[in-house]
């Protein structure tokens, strides 16, 4: 561990005499080698994505970019971008990283998911929500959208995730609550405990008057020298439910290769606490919910923001990888895209409303 520590410092060294060489151009390099030196102190994943089998292949990586930064054939921050999306983790990112990353396009058709809370047939309600972000109107819109399923008389359930982005796990109560029918057990959660990560959290805590009662625990891997995992207690805990809704019977979760985060966290939610669950899909969710819980690293001459994962789900010591693969679904979609996908009831959901009957 000290090590990565000394391989940073040593790069952001070699950057320093190149700076100081090339006068007000200098800035470029300065920039790639704080991102350098900060993910490899401090991103979450870092641990993991590096390894013996790949080790020579990232530092070539590396080398070959600071190389292009300081022959001028690009930007520092530019060459940042790259450098994080060697990773393929989707919560490391510049705002310019995402153009490094293979996506899957769906520009061929008209895409652009908007909640919609309605009928589809006798059977079947369709709820699509497009986006787990914690603003008011956001949560209202789940809120409400579930009181008018219930007000329904539906047995089905459509939960619609194409195209969600994600958001804050608590966006997803109202719905987790519906498709619930047994007790289950959360996964856990560790923090990374650097010195750049306990001054975060103690600026987004402690000053704010709220200790938590994991901090002594990151102050003391970090007084120890081990720079250790700490886990976070509270997360790996029983949930159980006061009452189960005898509706729906059936619920189909549909998704596509632009479902991520916490739109992923909700389906591992749902395959652990619900019997009622089919997943649907013609491609596997984006893969990005390993590693979360970003602290934000501003380049120190462009000001780009880097955003950097401090926390890992406990899955991984269980060898349950998701991001890079992405969630597959139970029922694959074998249909053309829709031609639209926006507030309307399309193709793919007629397929699933029968599939469901």
């Amino acid at each position: 561990m000290k090590m990565n520590y000394f391989l940073a410092a040593l790069c952001l060294f070699s950057c320093s005499l190149t700076c100081f060489a090339k006068g007000s151009e200098n800035c470029d390099s300065i920039d790639f080698c704080s991102v350098v030196a900060d993910v490899e102190a401090n991103y979450v994943g870092f641990l993991t994505m590096v390894n013996d089998e790949n080790r020579a292949s990232y530092e070539e990586m590396k080398h070959h970019l600071f190389a292009q930064v300081i022959q001028e054939k690009r930007d520092g921050s530019d060459a940042a971008s790259e450098y994080v999306a060697w990773f393929k983790d989707h919560h490391l990112f510049t705002p310019f990283s995402e153009q490094y990353y293979p996506a899957i396009d769906y520009s061929e058709i008209d895409y652009n998911p908007q909640f919609v809370a309605q009928r589809v047939d006798d059977d079947t309600y369709l709820l699509r929500v497009p986006s787990f972000s914690w603003d008011e109107k956001n949560i209202s819109l789940i809120k409400d959208g579930v009181s008018k399923y219930l007000g329904s008389g539906c047995e089905n359930l459509i939960i619609d995730l194409r195209g969600n982005s994600g958001g804050a796990d608590w966006a997803f109560e109202p719905l987790l609550n519906l498709v619930y029918t047994h007790p289950f057990v959360t996964d856990g959660m560790e923090i990374r405990a650097t010195p750049d990560i306990a001054c975060y959290l103690r600026q987004a805590y402690v000053d704010n008057g709220n200790r938590p009662a994991w901090m002594p625990a990151v102050a003391d891997s970090i007084d120890s020298g081990k720079f250790d995992f700490v886990k976070v207690p509270g997360f790996d805990r029983e949930i159980k439910a006061d009452s189960v809704y005898s509706r729906p019977k059936k619920v189909a979760v549909m998704v596509d290769g632009h479902t991520v985060s916490s739109a992923e966290q909700f389906i591992i939610l749902c395959r652990q606490c619900s019997d009622k669950i089919t997943v649907y899909g013609r491609d596997n969710t984006m893969g990005a919910i390993d590693f979360s819980n970003l602290r934000r690293f501003d380049m120190p001459c462009s000001g780009l923001t880097v955003n950097v994962p401090m926390s890992r789900s406990s899955r991984l010591r269980r060898g349950e990888k998701i991001d890079g693969i992405g969630i597959e679904p139970d029922v694959r979609i074998e249909l053309p895209l829709p031609a639209t996908l926006a507030g309307n009831i399309d193709e793919w959901v007629l397929f699933v409303a029968k599939k469901m009957r």
